[in-house]
């Protein structure tokens, strides 16, 4: 396992202008959960906690 990494690490990181590469799509991802949390965060809608 190591070593196919240590072959293909920059596969993963760079791209040949056609394709989104694995580290683009994680950070894509990551940007748009912390948008979607932070906008859902300081909406007005807030459920209520039943005592």
């Amino acid at each position: 396992m190591i070593e196919i990494i240590q072959e293909y690490w920059k596969s993963l990181l760079w791209t040949d202008g056609y394709r989104f590469t694995g580290v683009a799509i994680t950070l894509w991802l990551l940007i748009s959960s912390v948008v979607m949390g932070a906008s859902g965060g300081v909406s007005g809608h807030r459920p209520r906690l039943e005592q």
